[in-house]
């Protein structure tokens, strides 16, 4: 195949557009699709080398595989070796040990599947996971899984390799289109929604091995250039004019989906096909189109396409080591330190590591060497998450001393599933799947119901361990329990979900009490200012629609669903109780500690009246609920954090909260043993008293 130094510098456009848009992320809001970028030319270039190999009979899986290793393992395995060292010396127990979990996925080449199951705005921000990004390595490897062997069989039978092309990309991009409104986490991640990107390359590297000639007649008659440029002689400028609107077009797509893509949009979905289409375009005019030859050819484009791989191995890892020892977005400069960092770190492992592989021969010494390290590298990453971070390691006990005795596991979280299992009532089995459905005592009828959000589910921990009675909790992740209202929070359809949870609460005889729980912000517009770098805007990403309401803001929808939900329940015969919203933080409680390579940089409380502040709008909407429902009652934990003047994150040591807004372990502790008092008090039906032990 005759190497495009074009085809290079389209690669420095997909590795600017990420590194930017990690760097900057207000900056370039659709900078993300340059991973798609990536997708394409992958798929054409490998289909390329493929058809090529079976066109000559000379294609062995053996040396496909060995020549991918040799690409692929020895940069990554630098940068995972490089990001597990740092990783030592500068990461709490909880997040080496989520890094070494990230470490063992990304050796197998399963981290897309690993981020989407813990996807949710309960888990900890993107920005501080340092490999975040090898979600798109995982996918090209699952597709040269398949696909290699799909096309060589096809060719083997003498099958239509187009046509079974064509219908595998349609199925895929079928698939996302109905998928990325119902679960758009799951297909973002998910590679049986990304392999159309991959065969969109592919499919156009096969059309141009065999169908060129038909395929630029057509593109020509499609425009008409034929009456530009009648007859043979003017052929060539046809075909000149052809690949100069084919460059010039595709260029436009892929900046209509810089300026119109964000992390807001239903991404794949349709608008995919703005980066997809837009590579394909410039592929298409191959080398000679104007804006090619001088524009993604240009040496300063190779120079950056040629070390784009190990550019977007390194850059997100030192962006995130950046943000997680700041606990925030860093100051400009510490940001364009670290892109240059990058930069270099990416030139020396293309020199020194890739180059000199690169130019060696194929043979088993080199591809043995860098999978058995990769190996090596994948149990030493499921070790260390294993053995919860290694908080014996040197320098964590001291860290704990100076932290006066402060407990790093305050900042771990497992959700409620993963120690009470999924109750037994097939919520989670059909569509859609309830995300938290568990009971507290196994065995024993739930007599008390939790509904609500992540919120619902931190709380419950705490209440599940000091209460004898057996509690049901249901709900999911980013979803409040509203009915007749859909509250987006990029979780997927929350309506449908909420409306199967109340329904079975509200028919089951055994259950007499209702409690919701659930985050006080669905009804504000923005993010206080350390949730900004998760979305890159000031908007919380939260809307809220209704078929059922004509009202259009958020607060007024908020209530309508809220109120749907607690008028079924008390038709149902339950009596209702409501959680007022734990006090959110403006900083997360990790600033405050002192950590490896950082110190604590504020006094770790928030004035009351701010906390007051921001949940008016909360407060009022629930007070104006329980004077439409006088049997309804409220329960205020924010004395748990506050006295008259100050919210504190640390309540006698204890760290109360795991991030801004979620209870930690410790604090769910003391949460229940506050609130199971008040609700003996209030509760109509069976009581019981909270077991009394202290805090450990």
């Amino acid at each position: 195949m005759t190497y495009r130094a074009d085809i290079d510098g389209l690669r420095a456009v997909a590795i600017l557009c990420v590194v930017l848009f990690h760097a900057f992320p207000a900056k370039l809001q659709g900078g993300f699709i340059g991973v798609d970028i990536f997708f394409v030319i992958s798929g054409f270039l490998i289909s390329s080398i493929i058809v090529h190999s079976l066109m000559r009979n000379e294609f062995s899986f053996a040396q496909f595989y060995a020549k991918r290793a040799k690409r692929i393992f020895p940069a990554l395995l630098a940068m995972l070796c490089g990001t597990y060292a740092f990783g030592w010396f500068a990461l709490l127990p909880d997040e080496f040990a989520q890094l070494g979990k990230h470490i063992a996925a990304s050796t197998t080449f399963l981290q897309n599947l690993v981020l989407y199951q813990e996807a949710g705005y309960f888990d900890v921000a993107s920005d501080f996971k340092p490999l975040m990004h090898l979600w798109s390595l995982a996918i090209e490897e699952q597709f040269y899984l398949l696909y290699p062997l799909l096309l060589w069989a096809a060719w083997r039978a003498g099958l239509n390799v187009l046509a079974i092309m064509l219908v595998l990309a349609l199925g895929s991009f079928a698939l996302n289109v109905l998928r990325v409104q119902q679960d758009p986490n799951g297909t973002f991640f998910f590679a049986q929604t990304r392999f159309w990107e991959l065969l969109a390359g592919a499919i156009l590297a096969y059309l141009q091995l065999f169908r060129r000639a038909e395929l630029s007649a057509f593109l020509q008659r499609s425009l008409l250039l034929a009456r530009l440029y009648p007859g043979p002689e003017q052929a060539a400028k046809r075909v000149a004019l052809l690949n100069n609107l084919l460059a010039s077009l595709g260029a436009g797509l892929l900046a209509a989906g810089l300026l119109c893509i964000d992390k807001g949009s239903l991404f794949p979905g349709w608008y995919a096909l703005l980066p997809v289409g837009g590579t394909l375009l410039l592929i298409l005019a191959g080398p000679a189109a104007w804006l090619n030859r001088t524009v993604m050819a240009h040496p300063l484009m190779v120079a950056i396409g040629l070390i784009s791989y190990p550019l977007y191995l390194w850059h997100w890892p030192i962006l995130s080591f950046a943000r997680i020892l700041e606990m925030g977005e860093p100051n400009r400069w510490v940001i364009v330190a670290a892109v240059a960092a990058s930069f270099l770190l990416a030139w020396l492992t293309y020199r020194l590591l890739e180059l000199p592989l690169r130019r060696s021969r194929i043979g088993r010494s080199p591809t043995a060497w860098a999978s058995t390290a990769l190996v090596v590298v994948g149990v030493v990453g499921i070790t260390t998450f294993k053995q919860g971070g290694m908080a014996e390691r040197a320098g964590m006990q001291a860290l704990a001393r100076q932290n006066h005795g402060v407990k790093f596991e305050d900042f771990a979280w497992d959700t409620s599933a993963s120690k009470y299992g999924e109750c037994s009532v097939g919520l989670t089995d059909d569509e859609p799947k309830i995300g938290y459905c568990s009971v507290s005592k196994p065995g024993k009828t739930p007599s008390i119901a939790l509904i609500g959000d992540s919120h619902a589910d931190a709380i419950f921990q705490g209440i599940a361990k000091n209460d004898d009675r057996s509690w049901l909790l249901i709900g999911n992740y980013g979803c409040p329990p509203v009915t007749d209202v859909n509250v987006r929070a990029s979780y997927g359809n929350c309506e449908d979900l909420m409306e199967k949870a109340v329904d079975y609460v509200a028919n089951n005889r055994d259950i007499t009490t209702v409690v919701l729980s659930f985050f006080a912000s669905y009804v504000l517009d923005t993010h206080y200012p350390h949730h900004l770098q998760e979305n890159g805007s000031k908007s919380n990403g939260v809307s809220i629609t209704s078929d059922a309401s004509s009202f259009t803001s958020k607060p007024e929808l908020f209530y309508f669903g809220l109120e749907r939900t607690v008028s079924q329940l008390e038709a149902a015969g339950k009596q209702v109780l409501i959680t007022i919203d734990t006090p959110e933080l403006p900083f997360s409680p990790r600033h405050c500690i002192d950590r490896p390579l950082a110190e604590k940089n504020i006094d770790c409380v928030v004035a009351r009246r701010d906390v007051e502040q921001r949940q008016a709008v909360h407060r009022a909407l629930l007070q104006r609920l329980v004077q439409a429902h006088p049997n309804t009652k409220l329960y205020d934990p924010i004395g748990l954090v506050c006295d008259a003047a100050l919210c504190q994150a640390i309540v006698h040591d204890v760290t109360v909260y795991r991030d801004a807004h979620h209870l930690s372990l410790r604090g769910s502790d003391l949460y229940s043993k506050n609130f199971l008092p008040w609700l003996n008090t209030n509760q109509h039906g069976p009581r019981a008293q909270p077991r009394t032990d202290k805090l450990r």
